[in-house]
């Protein structure tokens, strides 16, 4: 592989240049950097960044903004097989969060959107089965989720990969 044949110090050098160019690689380096750290407060930024918005995204729009969502969504999936506490479930809940009203702005006609909060759910159901979720404070989060936030996603209930309206 081409990669592998370079020094350390000149593929610094490419990634560097290629992160000061493109929004994309920047966040991969940043979440990069904090990987296996324990500290998921950049993770966090870059779960602000990549999904909250505060306007109307349009078809181009909302598609985009998925692609750039990608990166933070895989480090929660990474986040969450990894740290047994519960920062990665709240970090996670955030993105949710920030999913659902993306959706309620944007043309998601693709789906892009809507698979990446399908995505979390369900990082988030395999968090919660880990016991990485204070008992109380997730069935107020559910509750909340379910009632005041959305009404078009089904959350899962405990130890249970299939939506509570399922049973």
């Amino acid at each position: 592989m081409l990669i592998a044949r370079l020094a350390p110090e000149d593929l610094r050098g490419v990634v560097g240049k290629a992160a000061e160019r493109h929004e994309d690689v920047a966040r991969a380096v940043r979440l990069a950097a904090t990987r296996g750290s324990g500290d998921l407060s950049q993770l966090r930024a870059e779960v602000d960044r990549g999904l909250r918005t505060s306007r109307s995204l349009g078809y181009r729009e909302s598609g985009s903004r998925g692609m750039q969502a990608r990166p933070a969504v895989e480090a929660i999936g990474e986040a969450v097989g990894s740290s047994p506490t519960a920062e990665p479930v709240l970090v996670n809940e955030r993105a949710i969060g920030h999913a659902v009203k993306v959706i309620l702005k944007a043309d998601d006609s693709d789906g892009l959107i809507g698979d990446l909060a399908r995505e979390l759910l369900d990082l988030h159901a395999r968090a919660c089965d880990a016991g990485n979720a204070d008992p109380i404070k997730l069935a107020l989060w559910m509750v909340r989720f379910r009632v005041d936030d959305q009404d078009f996603f089904e959350v899962a209930g405990p130890h249970s990969h299939e939506p509570l309206s399922a049973r």
